[in-house]
């Protein structure tokens, strides 16, 4: 099921650990990609780093994360390593190695994107909705209060194993 591979990458986010836990500005970051779904403020999978960053600091301060700019930065270039968020850049050339400057990432990245099974997912408002719970369960839930979710949200398997390969169609 796609929706269960998603929600295992959005699980098993790579992000650094400091004395007070994992970073969470990755999984910040998609959650206000999310909620900006549901707003209807992204109707094409294209995210522009301008966008989001103004989103992505008001989800850390609700966090109680303190919202420096470089945290978006870091959140919306690393996301690539995740395989799911890809960079688009103005020059293919000019791909980028290291953590640029805000900056340098106006420069060259056009915009992200999601995987196009997950975005697709996202156009589902339950499947929004499951998303953001476990993002808020795996990354931030002793601050789940400060996220509240509204509606009925359907159960969702804590591991899943699937016995084959990745199944991506919405079949």
């Amino acid at each position: 099921d796609a929706f269960i591979n998603f929600s295992e990458c959005l699980r098993q986010l790579r992000t650094h650990s400091t004395a007070n836990g994992p970073k969470i500005y990755k999984p910040a970051m998609l959650s206000v990609v999310i909620d900006a779904i549901e707003d209807g403020e992204l109707v094409a999978n294209q995210f522009e780093f301008d966008a989001m960053e103004s989103r992505f600091r008001e989800r850390l301060q609700q966090l109680g994360v303190e919202p420096k700019a470089e945290y978006a930065v870091e959140a919306f270039f690393h996301l690539s390593g995740d395989l799911f968020w890809m960079l688009c850049y103005h020059d293919a050339k000019q791909c980028i190695t290291d953590t640029p400057s805000a900056k340098g990432l106006r420069e060259r990245v056009r915009f992200a994107k999601l995987n196009e099974t997950f975005w697709r997912l996202m156009q589902i408002p339950v499947y929004r909705r499951q998303a953001k719970e476990v993002l808020a369960e795996a990354w931030w839930p002793e601050r789940q209060t400060l996220l509240p979710l509204k509606g009925v949200v359907q159960s969702i398997p804590a591991q899943s194993t699937p016995q084959q390969g990745p199944d991506y169609s919405l079949a």
